[in-house]
């Protein structure tokens, strides 16, 4: 007898064991699939757990007699009594109930979603063919203006090209005006003598210096000489440069015609007939002019500071 009670235990923990796997089984299919008939499954998971696990019991219950529904009986745990395992069966039927639920709201929202993305790529293709319309008519539309500004350019670049040739014209003509030598600085300067014995020099000194707008250096200086008693206007042009010699003056190989400019002092060279101071040679006659305050000096015999004038005013007091 007990041998039947033994073998009546072992089959009512293998049928509830099957009903466990039946029920896990039957819950993933629901979940898996997505048809209208998914609820079948969720449905009959519990009462596929029920009925295996009840027929195990049903048959431990023949050799055995009363027993619970739950066939596991350990020593430091309980037995579940009878009056709970209709509550574990409730419990367990809201979890397949509740998973259901969620699967099927999980469904439908799917379905809503493909059938927005339907609707939203029909709309997108009725907008291509409509923007295909517009894009043909456009394009028509800009043809016609293509052709319109295509002419309208044309036009622009014949005057455009009119008129750069008169730039041109005038550019030359500008750059041709430039390079005449002008009047640059026509400058007054009175002179203070720094000798003590007396020289011919005379009480005010008198220039036009002239350059190109496109030079940096003067290249014609004209003066007024009072040399002879009487002002006359001399001329010469300048260079630029000319070597020094050993004893730190200008090269005799060098022409007069010589001009040295460092930062606002001009230097320059000047020749007046008739310039004598008493007991000595003839006058050196470089002038040094500071622009940046209009100072000069006479090397040798003066210095002094130079005024503005108009070089119509010096060339008047000539002759």
């Amino acid at each position: 007898m007990d041998v039947l009670k033994r073998l009546a235990l072992v089959f009512h923990a293998l049928s509830f064991l099957i009903g466990v796997i039946a029920f896990a089984t039957l819950m993933v299919f629901g979940v898996i699939d997505n048809s209208k008939n998914d609820i079948w499954y969720f449905l009959s998971a519990p009462v596929a757990l029920f009925v295996i696990n009840g027929l195990g019991w049903t048959i431990r219950y023949i050799f055995e007699g009363k027993a619970n529904f739950i066939p596991f009986s350990f020593k430091s745990i309980p037995q579940v009594p009878y009056k709970y395992s209709l509550t574990l069966i409730i419990v367990l039927i809201i979890i397949a109930g509740s998973a259901y639920l969620i699967d099927r709201n999980t469904i439908l929202q799917n379905a809503k979603n493909d059938e927005i993305k339907l609707a939203i790529h029909q709309e997108e293709r009725t907008l291509a063919v409509q923007e295909s319309s517009i894009r043909l008519n456009q394009s028509r539309i800009e043809r016609v203006k293509a052709d319109e500004l295509s002419e309208k350019l044309a036009k622009v670049r014949l005057e455009r090209a009119i008129q750069s040739r008169e730039k041109e014209a005038e550019a030359r003509k500008k750059e041709t005006e430039a390079n005449k030598v002008k009047d640059w600085m026509s400058l007054r300067c009175n002179v203070t003598n720094q000798l003590k014995n007396a020289t011919n020099a005379p009480s005010s000194f008198s220039f036009i210096l002239k350059k190109r707008d496109t030079s940096e250096f003067p290249e014609a200086i004209q003066w007024l000489d009072y040399s002879n008693g009487v002002g006359v206007i001399r001329s010469k042009n300048l260079v630029t440069y000319c070597p020094k010699n050993g004893f730190g003056g200008y090269d005799n190989s060098c022409s007069s015609n010589v001009i040295e400019r460092v930062g606002d002092v001009l230097k320059f060279r000047l020749e007046f007939t008739d310039w004598r101071y008493i007991g000595f040679g003839s006058v050196d006659q470089i002038v040094s002019l500071d622009f940046e305050n209009y100072t000069y000096v006479f090397a040798g015999i003066a210095s002094g500071w130079c005024g503005g004038v108009s070089a119509a005013e010096i060339k008047s007091w000539a002759n």
